[in-house]
């Protein structure tokens, strides 16, 4: 794992560029805010708030829980869960690699959690979802205020494939910029590990490793191009501890020793040995 304290002086302080968190920094009306679903669009799954005592027991241990969480969908206990985050604004290499280790990790079991943001989060979703996986989003707004619009129709695949969507924020809350450091521990807390795959050096990737760290979860970052400056944050952080990962097995080496591969794919192992 990460030297915790080591990467916690470096990054102390550290905000994310505008670029990186695009929410609006006030409540903006119309559709920047993301209507609510509406009565049909989640008929089968009603949201419901859940107490500390309902956590799953990784995010139950971190120092700063939220009070309790809004849920729409299942939010089982007892899955092993690894967090992907980056850029909005990945490049090609990025979204691929992206659908690729993410789109594994589903098919290794493992619930694939993000913050349904643009670019990479998306990617990581849609990619547990392709694979027949679970997936789970951590919101910065209510969960009626879909952010980005967008992704109304993710969000209801997830919640329809058996994954769930969760906030703390209660509904009617607006995706506020200030709210998404503060769902980046949610992130971190939820997942034995976070992969970071794209981001610059001031970037709220580069936030979320932090809060990994801190948290004593596995940190991952994923090598790029030398000359992209979406580079730059996967490679300080492999400069200052983080394991680099380019493949599936990369990241199984340090999920915990009781972690076994799902059964529910046979031939994935197969997959990893031939490949």
């Amino acid at each position: 794992g990460v030297p915790v304290r080591a990467l916690h002086d470096h990054w102390k302080g550290l905000r994310p560029e505008p670029s990186e968190t695009s929410a609006p920094r006030a409540a903006v009306p119309g559709h920047a805010q993301g209507r609510p679903f509406g009565r049909t669009a989640l008929s089968a799954v009603s949201g419901r708030r859940i107490s500390a005592l309902e956590f799953p027991e990784l995010l139950g241990s971190i120092s700063d829980p939220p009070e309790s969480l809004y849920i729409r969908g299942v939010l089982p206990a007892g899955r092993h869960a690894v967090a992907f985050v980056g850029s909005r604004q990945p490049t090609v290499y990025g979204r691929r690699m992206t659908r690729r280790l993410a789109g594994d990790a589903a098919r290794a079991g493992l619930v694939v959690v993000s913050g349904l943001a643009r670019g990479i989060d998306s990617e990581a979703h849609e990619a547990a979802l392709a694979a027949g996986g679970l997936t789970w989003a951590v919101l910065g707004s209510g969960l009626d205020r879909i952010y980005p619009p967008e992704n109304k129709d993710l969000c209801r695949r997830i919640v329809e494939s058996g994954g769930c969507l969760l906030s703390e924020f209660p509904e009617g809350t607006p995706p506020l910029a200030s709210h998404f450091p503060s769902r980046n521990r949610i992130i971190s807390g939820l997942s034995w590990a976070v992969v970071v795959v794209e981001g610059r050096i001031k970037s709220g990737s580069l936030i979320t490793a932090r809060l990994a760290a801190n948290q004593g979860r596995e940190v991952l970052a994923m090598p790029g191009p030398a000359d992209s400056g979406l580079s730059e944050a996967p490679h300080l952080l492999i400069r200052e501890g983080a394991k680099p990962i380019t493949r599936i097995e990369d990241l199984l080496e340090v999920m915990p020793p009781g972690f076994k591969v799902e059964k529910l794919f046979p031939g994935f192992l197969a997959s990893l040995e031939s490949g």
